[in-house]
């Protein structure tokens, strides 16, 4: 009976290893991962936030006519300019790392 007691003990450290182990694997599989989504996530918040300046752009054209040079939310910082090409009126925001276009034809609807 001795010999089998001695038995159990190696099976439980050798269970306990391979949980550990098992346990590592898991968290360097999880740690990279979520990083990598959290980069993605802040790099969709910047598109839709900038996105987001270029629509309160042209609704500062549609209403007031004119465009601001700069404009600060959430701890960005864009700058934007207008854009004149063959009777064409445009702005183009700038962000840190990406820019955003959009033309204006009219704001005239046809009935």
């Amino acid at each position: 009976m001795s010999g089998n007691k001695l038995n159990q003990k190696g099976y439980l450290l050798m269970e306990s290893i391979f949980s550990w182990l098992l346990i590592q694997a898991c968290i360097c599989l999880y740690i990279p991962l979520m990083s990598h989504l959290l980069v993605i996530v802040q790099q969709e918040k910047e598109a839709v936030e900038l996105q987001r300046v270029v629509y309160e752009q042209v609704m500062m054209i549609k209403e007031e006519g004119r465009v601001d040079s700069t404009w600060q939310t959430a701890g960005m910082t864009f700058v934007i300019k207008e854009r004149n090409e063959n009777a064409y009126k445009g702005i183009v925001v700038y962000g840190d790392k990406k820019e955003a276009a959009i033309q204006l034809q009219s704001f005239q609807i046809n009935q």
